[in-house]
């Protein structure tokens, strides 16, 4: 099977109003934002209809439109049939990021109905997506009406596939600071700073190192559905991308793990140093377990985030707050 997707139909994933909201922060520049805030209410809304879901949540309509590309229930399950974490909370963000533009243009109506959207999707999330049993967010199958991370819960005679989808989405909800703080603290113990599950000695892997599914491979496994040359150069099984080791490090600094946090940064920078002294450039992910650089030779974006890190750290100056 062969889902053909249309340029039309290819969006990235939902930023364009937090980074609206964080430049009209810094700028204060409220004439552009009345500008483009009519624009920016257009465009949330057709993620909230487009890529509605059961519950009050979204879905990505071809799952490659998060970014973690060949991401494991990305590659496994059909289109259509999986909510994910991920979506949910950058939505939320985005819901947060047009009340405070809506502040800034002294709409008071509007913020607070933006304001009770976020909440309504927080709860939503935290109703749905958090999977009790294991103590994470997972995605929710709507085929089989349940979230999931493990392929059977309780019917195999093992341990075997416990953790087969725990995978990346589930750390963006931290990042958002959707979870309460025992759900943090119990998600951030056990998987992310666990080295069996999500924490490297290079920074944060793709997939839970206990995953049946979890590989090293340079060029990644492709898709049961939809056109495999759009995933094979791309490896989210796995691997350490320099965006989760931002996303994870903002979370544990907010849910009051600064010492850990710092460790973060301390080897996020290792591990870009091993490629300029191996290479004399960056890669785009790094080996989560020997943090060799594998794709994409002379690669920049966003690794330069690495550099920012530190201006959050305690007694630093970071260069925008985030959004609360």
């Amino acid at each position: 099977m062969v889902v053909a997707v249309s340029i039309s139909d290819f969006h990235a994933q939902p930023f364009l109003a937090q980074n609206a909201a964080i430049y009209s922060t810094l700028t204060g520049n409220t004439a552009w934002t009345a500008k483009v805030f009519p624009q920016l209410k257009r465009y949330l809304s057709y993620w909230l209809e487009n890529h509605a879901a059961p519950f009050g949540l979204c879905r990505w309509r071809y799952p490659y439109m998060s970014g973690f590309d060949n991401e494991i229930t990305a590659t496994v399950f059909p289109p259509d049939t999986i909510i994910s974490p991920d979506l949910n909370a950058w939505i939320y963000l985005e819901l947060r990021s047009m009340a405070r533009l809506a502040e800034m243009l002294h709409d008071v109506t509007t913020q607070r109905d933006y304001l009770a959207q976020a909440e309504k999707m927080k709860q939503a999330i935290n109703d749905k997506l958090w999977n009790e049993q294991y103590g994470t967010y997972a995605a929710y199958d709507l085929c089989l009406g349940k979230n999931r991370v493990a392929w059977s819960d309780g019917n195999l005679t093992s341990d075997i596939g416990k953790y087969a989808y725990l995978s990346c989405p589930a750390l963006i909800p931290l990042f958002a600071r959707i979870a309460s703080q025992e759900q943090a603290q119990r998600m951030i113990k056990n998987y992310v700073l666990n080295p069996e599950h999500f924490r490297s000695p290079y920074g944060i892997r793709s997939l839970s190192r206990s995953s049946e599914y979890y590989n090293n491979a340079r060029w990644g496994n492709p898709p049961r559905f939809g056109d495999h040359r759009r995933l094979t150069n791309s490896n989210w099984q796995g691997p350490v991308w320099i965006p989760l080791n931002w996303f994870v490090f903002h979370a544990l600094l907010h849910y009051g793990f600064e010492a850990e946090a710092a460790e973060l940064a301390e080897d996020t920078f290792k591990v870009i140093s091993m490629s300029l002294d191996r290479h004399g450039y960056m890669r785009e992910n790094f080996h989560g377990e020997t943090g060799e650089p594998l794709y994409a030779d002379k690669f920049a974006s966003w690794n330069i985030l690495a550099d920012l890190m530190p201006d959050y750290l305690p007694g630093g100056n970071p260069p925008f707050q985030l959004l609360f």
